[in-house]
């Protein structure tokens, strides 16, 4: 653990988020999480980011065998979201 008590931290679109079912939150942070890469080598700074690859593609389907489909779901209930909050905040045309 670093000096601060923190190595990482993981932000959430909290409109997202709670609007999603509970597997697909469970998918969001395990699929966060799997970016994040110890390197016991460095006496630095052990904690990295890492970019995803063929192995992680891999993996992410083996996981998420049961659907297959999840992030772009959760994609459409996000621009869907945002869609719906922009044009709540239009203003209101008038003719003064």
């Amino acid at each position: 653990m670093s000096q601060t008590g923190y190595d990482f931290f993981l932000y959430l679109d909290k409109m997202v988020f709670t609007h999603v079912e509970k597997k697909d939150k469970v998918r969001i942070i395990r699929h966060q999480l799997r970016h994040i890469y110890i390197d016991p080598e460095s006496v630095k700074n052990p904690y990295k980011l890492t970019v995803p690859d063929i192995r992680d593609f891999s993996i992410e389907m083996t996981l998420n065998k049961d659907d297959q489909r999840w992030a772009e779901r959760v994609m459409e209930v996000a621009m869907s979201l945002y869609e719906t909050d922009k044009e709540s905040n239009k203003p209101a045309f008038s003719m003064s």
